[in-house]
């Protein structure tokens, strides 16, 4: 679903760029730009999302004049309805609505299973046999619109169809769902039903690309949590309605943590507050009243949990909130490293990254329902994005410390190379998802950030190693993964993809300058930079001063790039002076 997951935006010229810092560039005004230009995030804010990455590449490149990105999600993406719009809302019939529910158990939430399945549908044939007791029940109508609403959206998925028209239908729900649930605000204490219900509609905003309200509503419902105290164990009530409340409450944790990754703001929920166990075993009751099936999904989202966890330790060491001018120091990564390896020994090989293409066709033998297989490209797709965060530091540091115009010559670091590798894996995981069907959104809401985080360290690492062995082989997937990218649909998504394109078309231009047939540039006619510029979207002009392009044992085997181990080719020549408007326009 996953998961999000805009950019980078080309503003005016600023000539005394290249005399200042990064850290002190300040974004040129440009007049036709929204507010969101002027929101500027500090380096090293505790942000920990693949734009503040790209923010501090964008910084290192301000110094040639460009101006400093702005906030992935810093606007809201209004919904489709407008308020002086009618709100009267007729239900679909029983047949639909049922199939709208089997799309949420089934498809839409595989890790998120929070509600009991079967008495929800006995819920669903109440309302429809026009019982006025539900009907009346603002809290039960409103989980059960927003049950309808969250199927609606992620029917496009299952059916593999557009999903314009099912998130138009999907609004219709949302605004019925929020208008149920405000009825019921003033409840006091707060029942655990309407802490479900408002994790629902965190969840259909979320997947209706409106992330600003989804993390307002996720903060609202973690403070009802809190008033009835969902973090502790629960000690006075049944096995089922204490595992309910744990389900609730680890939701809200996995949702939290990727909405603060995503968006680069804090978490909400302290896991040290948290003391309600989570094991990988039902309760023998429980297990009975909810059947097998759900007794096998557990462990997976306890799987998800527990790496998300993982997530907000790397959060909290390597993207602290106070400014930090250091590496990331040895035993920072090699305790996470360790909490990595430890997370894959606890948990079934299942979920594990498939090491070989052996394994892969092994696993396709066996019939393994679509639940599960969504279980688990979700779990991987979560666990390279963890490795991502990881290593990403060390590309980035050599991305700022490359000396302008001087080609690499030196082996690729093995934590850049780990980097780079498993945002590889990334990349073809996604290839797993369907990028000539309409699949695009057929594992996780994070998947969109996922994906574009891996391709945004792919092209830095092309910009920086622009000779390397595995060139061909990452330029192959980073086109593929944008394929893919351009499916996703939402209205920051569409102007980041654009973006990538014009970065991916500058990265191609910057290695044919410095290709073995330079020779041709520098004895032959003078290229028209002007022409080039133009047809990049840059601004026409003189150039600003200052060119600035520039195992352990038991590890787990990722699969790796070709030749990244050789030493690479020495990079012959240098940029032309006249190409240093040429920058990588990273998103």
């Amino acid at each position: 679903s996953s998961s999000e997951p805009t950019p980078l935006t080309a503003a005016g010229e600023d000539a005394s760029a290249g005399l200042e810092s990064p850290s002190h560039v300040a974004a040129p005004i440009n007049p036709n730009n929204d507010d969101r230009e002027t929101n500027r995030i500090d380096h090293d804010s505790g942000d920990a999302s693949v734009h503040a990455f790209l923010q501090k590449v964008s910084g290192h490149l301000a110094q040639v004049g460009r101006g400093l990105p702005r906030n992935l999600f810093s606007k809201e993406q209004g919904g489709l309805i407008e308020d002086n719009q009618a709100s009267t809302f007729v239900l679909p019939s029983i047949e639909t609505a049922k199939a709208y529910f089997d799309c949420f158990f089934d498809h839409a939430n595989t890790t998120y299973r929070y509600l009991p399945k079967a008495e929800m549908f006995e819920l669903l044939n109440r309302v429809y046999a026009e019982n006025e007791t539900v009907l009346s029940d603002h809290t039960n109508m409103a989980i059960i619109l927003l049950i309808m609403g969250i199927g609606c959206i992620w029917t496009a998925s299952w059916r593999n169809e557009p999903l314009p028209p099912w998130k138009r239908k999907s609004e219709r729900f949302l605004q019925a769902g929020e208008s149920r649930l405000e009825r019921s605000r003033n409840t006091f204490p707060p029942t655990l039903a309407i802490l479900q219900a408002q994790l629902l509609k965190c969840q259909l905003e979320i997947a209706s690309s409106q992330f600003n309200s989804a993390w307002m509503t996720l903060g609202w419902t973690i403070r009802l949590g809190q008033m009835i105290d969902i973090q502790r164990e629960p000690t006075s009530c049944s096995p089922q309605e204490a595992h309910f409340r744990k389900s609730v409450l680890y939701v809200m944790f996995m949702v939290d943590r990727y909405l603060a990754i995503a968006l680069g703001r804090p978490v909400a929920m302290q896991e040290h507050e948290i003391t309600a166990t989570l094991v990988m075993g039902l309760h023998p009751a429980v297990s009975s009243r909810l059947g097998s099936q759900e007794e096998k999904l557990w462990v997976g989202i306890v799987a998800h949990v527990r790496l998300t966890m993982i997530m907000g330790h790397i959060v909290t060491q390597l993207y602290p909130a106070t400014r930090n001018t250091t590496a990331p120091t040895e035993a920072a990564v090699a305790g996470l490293e360790k909490e990595l390896f430890g997370w894959l020994s606890d948990v079934p090989e299942f979920f594990h990254p498939v090491q070989n293409e052996m394994s892969s066709r092994e696993q396709a033998f066996y019939d393994v329902p679509w639940i599960f297989r969504r279980q688990q490209r979700t779990i991987r797709a979560a666990f390279f994005f963890a490795n991502m965060l990881i290593y990403r530091d060390f590309l980035l540091r050599e991305f700022l410390q490359q000396a302008p115009s001087t080609p690499r010559s030196d082996q690729c670091p093995e934590r850049v190379r780990k980097c780079v590798d498993n945002a590889m894996a990334m990349l073809m995981l996604a290839a797993e998802f369907g990028v000539d069907e309409f699949k695009y959104n057929a594992t996780f809401w994070m998947t969109s950030h996922f994906i574009f985080c891996a391709i945004s360290i792919l092209l830095v690492y092309l910009a920086l190693y622009q000779e390397s062995d595995g060139w061909n082989t990452i330029e192959l997937a980073v086109e593929k993964a944008m394929k893919f990218h351009r499916k996703l649909d939402n209205s920051v998504n569409i102007y980041a993809q654009k973006l990538l394109d014009e970065s991916r078309a500058r990265v191609e231009v910057l290695r044919s300058l410095n290709s073995p047939s330079n020779t041709v540039v520098a004895h032959g006619p003078t290229p028209d930079w002007a022409a080039v510029q133009d047809q990049q979207g840059l601004p026409c002009g003189p150039s600003p001063r200052g060119t600035q392009l520039e195992d352990h044992d038991g590890e787990l085997s990722i699969p790796r790039v070709a030749g990244q181990q050789e030493a690479e080719r020495a990079a012959p020549g240098h940029i032309p002076r006249s190409s240093s408007t040429l920058w990588i326009h990273l998103v």
